[in-house]
């Protein structure tokens, strides 16, 4: 995940692509890298994110991933 942070900060169009994405897009990218650790994976780009577009998404990507959860549940 930190090569991935690194990589969404210092590459434009990579940041681009991300942040035009959706809330459940960032759930499933964050489902598919970390499984059952998705939810630390999100968290880690909301602790640790330099730009609040990206902490922003990276939140509302977790509070997706949490509702998804709750439903499954």
């Amino acid at each position: 995940m930190g090569v991935f942070l690194h990589a969404l900060q210092t590459t434009p169009a990579l940041r681009s692509s991300f942040l035009a994405l959706d809330d459940r897009t960032v759930a499933t990218l964050a489902w598919s890298w970390g499984g059952t650790h998705a939810a630390d994976a999100l968290s880690l780009l909301v602790t640790r994110a330099r730009t609040a577009e990206v902490r922003g998404l990276a939140t509302k990507g977790l509070a997706r991933l949490k509702l998804d959860e709750a439903r499954r549940g």
